[in-house]
């Protein structure tokens, strides 16, 4: 059995020089953009409204070799299913931040169709941790 203590992020503390307990600063989701993703019309969404939800947290997946673009930047839903790209005079920094490690995600903000095809609406975010 071990003597680890579990202790709950939110109970954290660090003694300062006179022993006052400071708060840890906590994990938080820092917005940095929102856009729309592009591509939608090329893909085989078919009723995607019918699947995809508002609120639904999105993976970003950086495609440095892509042929078209070097920023680019791909967008999953929780279904693994390609939705499209982050557009590309959004992306250059972005990508300069998933290049250097740092945690991205989108979460879907609202979806209306533009024709045959839906636009999705999305929030990108840092996780700060």
């Amino acid at each position: 059995m071990s003597n680890i203590a579990i202790i709950p992020p939110h109970q954290l503390a660090l003694a300062n020089a006179t022993g006052a307990a400071l708060p840890i600063p906590f994990q938080q989701d820092i917005l940095l953009t929102e856009c729309h993703i592009a591509g939608t019309q090329f893909r085989k969404l078919g009723d995607i409204e019918n699947v995809l939800k508002t609120g639904e947290t999105l993976l970003l997946k950086r495609e440095a070799n892509n042929k078209y673009d070097s920023n680019a930047i791909a967008i999953y839903d929780e279904r693994n299913t390609h939705l499209g790209y982050i557009p590309r005079d959004t992306n250059a920094i972005l990508a300069r931040l998933m290049d250097a490690g740092k945690l991205l995600f989108a979460k879907v903000v609202g979806i209306t169709r533009n024709g045959n095809w839906p636009k999705i609406d999305i929030q990108i975010f840092l996780k700060d941790i």
